[in-house]
């Protein structure tokens, strides 16, 4: 949605909801919150809510998906009013392109160390493994697998396999950052999440016990891009 929009749609929010009444909290203080739930487009209610908070954060108010076509909204009274109107008018702004993210997944295993030992397979996720051995100790990495995946924000999920690892992945891109909504596999391990990133960003998704190996930790490491 262009910026010109939202600031419209901003004030169409901020005038629309001066006019109901609120209830009010029994000592006296803020309004209580109303939470009310709104029906979208189905697969556009990540990106909705999305742009939705940032409008509203600083109105007491919170906005999240519930689903692929539900927002769920927690607001004063005054500020709910507006908002049904701020998403019908969201819903009918024309669709940007879609922007392409690359996403990329890391399956690597560590092992306690007397010093770091990154290898040259993993050199671009260096900085993400030391998040883990600045606050466990010094750890020797390997690499067990690798996957790469290309993704249209907004449309629809999409399934990649590799040697050992599989994810299923979908994306959306809103206010700069890129919402990943995965589901990574190794046999019996799985891991699924929900994560913000920056445009670029590496992060250190999860980790747990390998199979078998019980000097060896499982990590699992995911870094999203646009292009």
């Amino acid at each position: 949605m262009p910026i010109r929009t939202v600031v419209l749609l901003a004030a169409v929010l901020l005038v629309g909801g001066c006019e109901a009444e609120q209830p009010i909290s029994t000592d006296g203080g803020q309004p209580l919150p109303v939470i009310q739930t709104y029906e979208v487009e189905a697969g556009k209610a990540r990106e909705i809510a999305s742009v939705l908070q940032q409008l509203i954060q600083d109105l007491e108010a919170r906005a999240r998906a519930l689903g692929n076509n539900l927002v769920v909204v927690s607001a004063p009274a005054s500020v709910q009013q507006g908002i049904g109107t701020l998403i019908k008018e969201f819903e009918r702004a024309p669709a940007p392109d879609p922007v392409r993210v690359r996403l990329h997944y890391w399956l690597v295993g560590g092992t306690a160390s007397d010093q770091n030992a990154v290898p040259g397979t993993l050199s671009g996720v260096a900085d993400a493994l030391t998040t883990l051995t600045d606050a466990a100790g010094a750890m020797t990495f390997r690499r067990i697998d690798y996957l790469q995946q290309v993704l249209a924000s907004g449309r629809g999920t999409g399934i990649v396999h590799g040697a050992v690892m599989s994810a299923e992945s979908q994306v959306v891109v809103a206010n700069g950052n890129i919402g990943v909504d995965l589901s990574l596999r190794k046999k019996q391990h799985h891991v699924g999440a929900y994560v913000e990133l920056a445009d670029g960003e590496t992060v250190l998704l999860a980790q747990m016990g390998a199979d078998g190996e019980e000097d060896e930790t499982l990590l699992f490491v995911v870094r999203a891009e646009t292009f």
